[in-house]
């Protein structure tokens, strides 16, 4: 998935290079060159991601147990068993160890 905030015809070295003030070591921000610059910028993107991951519809579409959690909150029980099915697949296709997944499962639809 391209990250938002990377242009297309920007490589991720360009972009980590407009951010330095977080990848480098310096003893005073003065050392930086553009350093109010990259913090500032860094602010806005952080508050944009923000506004994005706020919304219910973006988490469940982008993230597994947080998704699963979000869709028995609204006791949508279809909207769980399909999202447990897609992650499930998906693990089992990549080799990885489902036993967790089908733990928190199980777990979300216990009553506590």
């Amino acid at each position: 998935m391209q990250h938002p905030y990377i242009k297309d015809e920007q490589t991720l070295n360009e972009f980590n290079a407009k951010f330095s003030i977080w990848f480098s070591n310096f003893e005073k921000l003065e050392e930086k060159d553009n350093w109010q610059t990259e913090l500032l910028q860094s602010v806005d993107y952080a508050k944009s991601w923000f506004t994005l991951v706020d919304n219910d519809a973006y988490l469940i579409k982008h993230t597994d147990y947080v998704a699963m959690c979000l869709l028995k909150k609204f006791n949508n029980v279809k909207g769980v068993e399909a999202k447990y099915k897609e992650i499930y697949n998906r693990m089992r296709a990549l080799g990885q160890d489902t036993q967790e997944l089908e733990l928190f499962y199980r777990y979300l639809f216990q009553e506590n």
